[in-house]
């Protein structure tokens, strides 16, 4: 009669499993609200108040009068704690709160530009990604070349700062070989450039990631044991050892995902992509509380998914999950 009862063992894990995840959601939770904390305190230290911003660039003289009018007028006149809690309640229920310079809403605004800025952010990162890992193998199983040019793009983006990248593709292709008139660009054409440059500087660090992992293999005893049966490790190290390169591979890019975003941010603003990042810039010359609040808030928020997602492929391909 016992040999018909399912086993203990196989409902062990399941409470285990149920308890890491509800750890890890409220871990999420827990970042996020100290995030939304160090947002809003970041705003406010900026040097310049957004009203003395506002009356310097109206042309008018900039008074106590004048600033505490303004103060009360955009509802900045409370307590920090009070100003806190209403703009956190107003964030969750979707009320982001007004630009304190168009006097439109600020979710709307920053949501229609979400597109372009994550098709850039997340786009260069999948594709130098894919780019890193094929050159990254290819560079330890042929090396040559391939390992030659793996370590010459590390150096160029080490060495070459993006906006500046830009700059001298915006140069060559735009200006000297008239191949391509980047700010006559329109719809999803627009995107391609500042995705592609980013793609290029994000392959070369990650793909030298790749390489040293191909390179442990060499001494795996599974390695080692389809080279004494005659297969090339080059054929081993695509078919049999991928999982652990792309394990390294998605470690690598969940560490570099902020400086990601932040050159993604640049490279927006010097091909004039009309992102979020672009509506950024202006919003800090303008001191415009609310917008430099909506913006930073979406990307921690996009960090935290994207951070999640990449967790749970490494899980995935983690030999101890199965």
């Amino acid at each position: 009669m016992n040999g018909d009862r399912p086993a203990a063992g196989h409902r062990g894990p399941q409470p285990f499993l149920v308890r890491g995840m509800v750890r890890t959601l409220l871990r999420q939770v827990a970042l996020l609200i100290a995030a939304s904390v160090l947002v809003f305190a970041l705003t406010r230290l900026l040097p310049q108040t957004p009203m003395e911003a506002y009356l310097q660039h109206q042309g008018l003289p900039v008074t106590r009068e004048a600033v505490e009018a303004l103060r009360h007028q955009w509802g900045l006149d409370g307590s920090w704690l009070h100003q806190y809690g209403h703009w956190a309640g107003g964030f969750v229920t979707g009320n982001w709160g007004v630009s304190l310079v168009s006097g439109e809403a600020v979710a709307p605004e920053l949501l229609s530009r979400v597109p372009a800025s994550m098709t850039i952010g997340l786009g260069s990162l999948l594709l130098g990604a894919v780019a890193a890992y094929v050159l990254g193998v290819t560079a330890s199983t042929w090396g040559g070349v391939f390992d030659v040019f793996s370590r010459a793009l590390t150096i160029i983006e080490q060495a070459v700062p993006g906006s500046m990248a830009c700059v001298i593709v915006i140069n060559l292709v735009g200006v000297k070989w008239g191949w391509v008139s980047f700010y006559r660009l329109s719809g999803p054409g627009i995107l391609v450039a500042p995705t592609l440059v980013m793609a290029f500087l994000v392959a070369g660090p990650l793909s030298r990631v790749v390489a040293a992992h191909v390179d442990q293999l060499r001494v795996e005893p599974f390695i080692q044991a389809g080279l004494e049966r005659g297969v090339s490790f080059t054929r081993l190290a695509w078919t049999d050892g991928w999982r652990p390169s792309v394990y390294g591979l998605v470690s690598a890019m969940i560490s570099r995902m902020a400086s990601v975003l932040g050159g993604a941010a640049v490279v927006e603003y010097v091909f004039a992509v009309p992102g979020m990042s672009y509506l950024l810039i202006s919003s800090i010359a303008d001191r415009d509380y609310s917008m430099v609040q909506g913006y930073l808030m979406i990307m921690v928020i996009w960090m935290l998914i994207a951070r999640g997602l990449l967790q749970i492929v490494l899980s995935a391909l983690d030999p101890r999950a199965r």
